[in-house]
């Protein structure tokens, strides 16, 4: 490791505090399908939940026997039928608040809001913490350890 002086390693953290924010903002525009997966496949695919952890209204008698004659998944609501709602999601981040909001584009969307709720929308605390510490950490840290 270089030798720096104490003078130096202050400049060099002064740059890498102000380098933070759009760093980030990088790493969740790259991993942006990663974290897009946390909502649809984690949250209401595998687990039927929205991101207050509430199970989703359950299918109707009518749409178990579509879903089973389809050959899906009907034990638990998953707003995937076409695939066209979850291919509809989208991503915008909000810097200044490291606010990550999730929200989807699809024809069927405000039917499906009506129904179950924004909170289709959004990350669980748990998923929010996978986030912090799983997604976006390591790619921090490796930035912050070559810019010091």
């Amino acid at each position: 490791m270089e030798i720096i002086s104490i003078e130096k390693y202050k400049e060099r953290l002064s740059r890498v505090i102000q380098g933070v924010k759009p760093i980030t903002s990088k790493i969740i525009s790259q991993k942006k399908e990663q974290i897009i997966d946390l909502n649809r496949e984690t949250q209401l695919f595998f687990d039927g939940i929205d991101s207050k952890g509430k199970l989703l209204q359950g299918y109707t008698n009518f749409t178990i026997e579509i879903k089973r004659s389809k050959g899906q998944v009907f034990n638990r609501t998953t707003l995937k039928d076409t695939g066209d709602f979850y291919n509809s999601f989208r991503l915008e981040y909000d810097s200044e608040k490291y606010v990550v909001k999730l929200f989807a584009i699809d024809e069927k969307t405000p039917k499906l809001i009506a129904k179950y709720g924004m909170d289709i929308f959004g990350l669980t605390q748990d998923n929010r913490n996978y986030l912090d510490l799983n997604i976006i950490k390591p790619e921090l840290d490796k930035w912050i350890y070559s810019k010091l």
